[in-house]
């Protein structure tokens, strides 16, 4: 528990004082957890399990099962994606070998997942969503040195304060809200609406 490996799934009797045959009293709770081999696996297999719907069973019987391939693909894609399109041109422009690191951010508002905004409307549905409530921002990191390749998830949870429809309208006029996932970029003006920023 102290090194963070357990996603906690709650609590259940499972002892009590029975009277015929029905539970009275509760003597001892037991919690069901999921545990992992280190904190990446926790993280991803808890952001990973938002977004492609799989949920952990209840706290009697979890399911701490892994995912399948082709969910772990899911979650990898667009990231491998672009370090292949990053080596293809450095070879195609015949560089000396190098360094590649490829990211990309997802924003996740409970289950639902916000891409690119595609024109104001949805821009204005998006901030409406993360305006005065939490919600965290993946990023999936890939590097590549040479032959070998590695890949990682960071995981932030970003509190938005609430936002007035005017202030939304003036953010969404600015257009900064597009080319980002979730309708906008922390370094730019929306940072003023950021309350609170847990992670990295």
């Amino acid at each position: 528990e102290g090194a963070r490996l357990c996603h906690t799934l709650g609590s259940y009797c499972s002892s009590c004082i029975r009277l015929l045959g029905k539970c009275i009293s509760c003597i001892e709770r037991t919690t069901g957890k999921c545990c992992f081999n280190s904190v990446l696996a926790r993280i991803v297999n808890e952001q990973g399990r938002n977004q492609v719907g799989r949920g952990w069973g209840d706290p009697r019987s979890p399911d701490c099962s892994g995912f399948t391939l082709a969910q772990l693909q899911a979650l990898e894609r667009v990231t491998r994606a672009k370090l292949a399109a990053a080596r293809r041109r450095l070879k195609q422009r015949a560089l000396p070998g190098a360094l590649i690191l490829c990211a990309d951010t997802t924003v996740a508002v409970g289950r639902r997942i916000l891409g690119k905004p595609q024109d104001a409307a949805e821009a204005t549905q998006m901030i409406g969503a993360l305006a005065g409530r939490s919600h965290r921002v993946l990023t999936a990191v890939a590097v590549s040195a040479g032959r070998r390749t590695l890949f990682a998830l960071s995981v932030s949870h970003v509190q938005v304060a609430a936002m007035s429809a005017r202030e939304v309208e003036a953010y969404v006029a600015s257009g900064e809200c597009f080319g980002k996932a979730g309708a906008y970029g922390i370094q730019g003006r929306f940072g003023a609406f950021v309350a609170r920023i847990e992670g990295s």
